[in-house]
């Protein structure tokens, strides 16, 4: 299951949604401190470091 995927289970929201939460938390890491990655994904996304490619991919 991809990312997308799983934030429109989890929070019962939709692709598009789903989708612009994603690419507004890509453009953060890609604009910030690589060390910082694991801390922006958990805040934005409520998910865990191991999808940072999926993210990254989007």
């Amino acid at each position: 299951m991809n990312t997308v995927e799983i934030l429109m289970k989890r929070d019962g929201i939709s692709e598009s949604e789903a989708i612009e939460m994603v690419r507004e938390t890509r453009e953060e890491l890609l604009n910030s401190d690589p060390f910082e990655a694991d801390e922006i994904i958990a805040c934005n996304l409520g998910l865990e470091p191991d999808y940072l490619m999926d993210i990254l991919m989007i």
